[in-house]
Order: C-alpha cells, then structure tokens, then sequence
C-alpha cells in the first residue's frame, strides 16, 4: 500500500472502529526497482482490548520491548494501547500514527542514503509502503 493508500486507508478507520476487533499493524518499507528495503524496527501497531488499567499498559509496553535497543526506539510514538469502543483514543492513536510519518520517512531516506548509497534521483524509482494487517 503506497503512503496515500495509507492515509486514506487511515481516514476510513477513524469512521469505521469496528473494523479492526483485537490489532491493527503497519510495516513500513520502501520498494525500489532493483530492491526492498524492509523496516521492520519502525513498525507502527495498535492493540484493542476490552478493558484496559494502568498494570495492562505497563505490561504491553514491557512485551513490547526487544531485546536489541535497534528495535525499541520510539515505542511510545509506534505502540498503542487503547479499549475497544474508546472511539477517542482510537482516532487518537490513528491520528499519532500519521504524526509519525514525520519521524519514519526521514528515517527510511537516510538509511536508503546510507545503505544503498542512493541519490535523490534515485528516490524517484521507488515507492514508500505499508503492509498492513489486521484481525
């Protein structure tokens, strides 16, 4: 799904909550006509739970956790925790999830610079994208 596919994906779940019952994830990569960069340590994932404490979300940002620190920057900007028929926090973290492109698309343009050795021309033969799953 292309960056545009994706904010709009986004706007339909804001109306339609219902749709994602128990999580919702977004793995981000960039697909490029000689390769695939995968970025998978900037994943962006909410979870929907009936009922939620302040122990519960303690214990999913801990589960959240990798052990490689590669893997556990930002977790407050990436992971959501939020109650099922919180239409609120819902939109919320939708919303924040958006807000993080500002962090991730900067983010995959330096590692494209500096792993691939790309110039800014050879950004155009290549497509940010999400795959996107859900239950």
């Amino acid at each position: 799904m292309s960056v545009n596919e994706f904010l709009y994906f986004i706007e339909k779940l804001k109306f339609n909550n219902s749709m994602i019952q128990n999580y919702i994830s977004f793995t981000p990569f960039y697909k490029h006509k000689d390769f695939q960069l995968e970025v998978d340590e900037r994943i962006l994932y909410i979870e929907c739970r009936n009922r939620i404490n302040e122990v519960d979300i303690t214990e999913f940002y801990e589960k959240c956790k990798c052990e490689d620190d590669f893997y556990n920057v930002d977790l407050g900007k990436r992971f959501f925790l939020v109650q099922k028929n919180d239409n609120i926090s819902y939109e919320e973290s939708l919303n924040r999830v958006i807000s993080y492109l500002d962090i991730l698309i900067p983010y995959i343009l330096q590692r494209l610079k500096t792993e691939y050795n790309l110039k800014e021309a050879d950004l155009l033969f290549g497509n940010l994208c999400f795959e996107i799953m859900y239950k």
